[in-house]
């Protein structure tokens, strides 16, 4: 007798309104298909070509769905789909950048940068970088007069939604994630992560010029989620966790994974002067 294949299969249902073959498939159906099937062949290590997902119907022949559904399709959406980048809103960061890059290189597959009118060689390190796929640019100027937090966090929110990730990660350009935890970022990411959840990091201080001295301690920052169009982010201009407002907060989770933030009292008098900035232009 033949073996029962939902014994060595994963179904997916494609609602089709109980006409498989009259149905037009919409490009919302396709994106939220292409994510699943992308995370379940992430976790459990599964080829994306037409003789690992395939229709219900060339398993059994008297079944006809999915009708009218393009697996091709399908399967280059899921195949396309990093499963993390990275959100980084930037000025003046041409000290911090380098470091950055070749951190984030170790557990991102991209990352998705906003230039806030930088005065150095920003935009310049960001363009030379493989690793950049999008640099979003305001216009150049002196000061910090004109920086909206929010509205920079949403332009980057916006464009990852476009590029269609599993996951992002706000992350700035003076955070780093050390070698073990972005393997563990992945391995979670790859496992046991939820779509509909927000996740927190934990972020320590590293104090001094040369970043070496941990302070005792460190505060919960949740900037992980998965993505999608029409998300938006909440209001606050300062301090505030940059999860989007469709992801309530009963479904916010902490992780054990760490953030170091590099800090220094030279870093600290620029962020004073930033904010001090801000307050200024509220007012």
């Amino acid at each position: 007798s033949q073996a029962n294949p939902n014994l060595w299969t994963i179904g997916v249902e494609f609602d089709d309104g109980g006409d498989p073959d009259g149905v037009e498939r919409t490009a919302a159906q396709y994106e939220a298909g292409a994510a699943l099937i992308a995370a379940i062949a992430r976790r459990w290590d599964i080829s994306l070509d037409r003789e690992h997902v395939i229709g219900h119907r060339e398993l059994r022949a008297d079944k006809r769905c999915p009708g009218n559904l393009d697996l091709d399709r399908l399967i280059s959406a899921s195949a396309e789909r990093p499963l993390l980048v990275c959100l980084l809103p930037v000025r003046n960061g041409e000290e911090d950048l380098p470091g950055y890059l070749e951190s984030a290189a170790r557990f991102t597959d991209a990352v998705i940068a906003l230039d806030d009118g930088s005065t150095d060689r920003t935009a310049e390190l960001l363009a030379a970088s493989e690793l950049v796929t999008t640099v979003i640019t305001n216009p150049r100027r002196e000061g910090y007069g004109g920086w909206d937090d929010v509205a920079n966090r949403q332009r980057l929110l916006d464009a990852a939604a476009e590029l269609a990730p599993e996951w992002a990660l706000f992350l700035d350009a003076d955070e780093r994630i050390d070698a073990g935890d972005g393997e563990a970022l992945r391995t979670f990411l790859t496992t046991d992560a939820l779509r509909g959840c927000a996740y927190g990091l934990e972020l320590h201080r590293a104090w001094g010029e040369s970043a070496d001295h941990a302070l005792p301690g460190f505060t919960w920052v949740y900037r992980l989620f998965s993505p999608s169009p029409g998300m938006t982010l909440p209001e606050r201009r300062l301090h505030f966790n940059p999860v989007p407002e469709q992801v309530p907060r009963r479904a916010w989770v902490r992780t054990t994974i760490r953030i170091r933030h590099l800090d220094s009292a030279k870093r600290l008098a620029a962020r004073v002067a930033k904010y001090e900035a801000d307050r200024k232009s509220v007012v």
